[in-house]
């Protein structure tokens, strides 16, 4: 009967792995089975598998169509989360794979990292026994015997006070990018057309 258990546990490790040369949708849905294995808190419910919901399920299809994505998010449950979670799965999925996540300040890096760590703690160890091990979490990076890491940064503390940014977005989002700006402690002066 182990036998069979064994069987089955990796072939459903195999079916939630990020895969490079895999289609976007084969990609979405191996995440979304990664996702399920994962616990999330939820207030007056406690600790619950992180079922996606069609929005979060859309932004994860850009989020493999495009290399780069800048998210501007609004306080929406879950949308953290989900990066945290989405940038966890990419990290014990692919070998050598980096992901930097910017955050307004320290507090904010720091707790976002902390989603990621307690999405690792919560999965099955069956799955934590075929996953990659960590080696040296700390509060701002995690890292894999993969060669992979999750690294959460605090864009504001990470610029000198003469810094510039480029900031590309379309006219549709402009409000939005002059916020983002504003929050990582940057002062519009321009937009270039």
């Amino acid at each position: 009967m182990t036998d069979l258990r064994e069987l089955t546990e990796e072939r459903a490790w195999r079916a939630m792995k990020r895969q490079r040369d895999a289609t976007v949708e084969e990609n979405a849905e191996a995440f979304e089975r990664f996702a399920a294995q994962t616990k999330i808190r939820v207030p007056g419910k406690g600790r619950i598998p992180f079922i996606l919901r069609d929005p979060q399920k859309a932004v994860v299809r850009q989020w493999l169509t495009h290399r780069y994505c800048l998210d501007l998010k609004a306080r929406q449950v879950g949308w953290s989360t989900l990066g945290a979670v989405f940038v966890l799965w990419s990290a014990v999925s692919l070998d050598d794979w980096f992901c930097a996540l910017l955050s307004k300040g320290e507090r904010e890096s720091i707790k976002l990292l902390a989603k990621s760590i307690l999405a690792y703690k919560s999965l099955p160890n069956w799955v934590k026994d075929r996953a990659p091990k960590p080696l040296d979490n700390n509060l701002q990076k995690m890292s894999f015997d993969n060669a992979s890491e999750i690294e959460s940064l605090p864009v504001i503390d990470l610029a000198e006070a003469d810094a510039h940014l480029y900031l590309w977005t379309t006219q549709r989002y402009l409000p939005e990018a002059f916020s983002v700006a504003r929050a990582w402690g940057f002062k519009s002066s321009c937009a270039l057309v």
